[in-house]
């Protein structure tokens, strides 16, 4: 499990600056494509990340 986390003013809070909104697609693309998962926890207070290993998938079943 890897956790990366700030100190920010959380995701929801207004900013002046404005992406494309790419970033966290493409991170999601990759880790899936890792087969790992991601959640963010995000507050005021500050905004964490943490990635870990998917459940693991039965291919066996039908």
């Amino acid at each position: 499990m890897i956790v990366i986390s700030d100190h920010g003013k959380g995701m929801e809070s207004p900013s002046e600056s404005k992406g494309a909104g790419l970033g966290l697609s493409i991170v999601d693309l990759l880790l899936k494509r890792m087969e790992l998962e991601w959640r963010t926890d995000s507050s005021p207070q500050g905004t964490s990340i943490v990635i870990g290993q998917a459940p693991e998938r039965n291919l066996n079943k039908i």
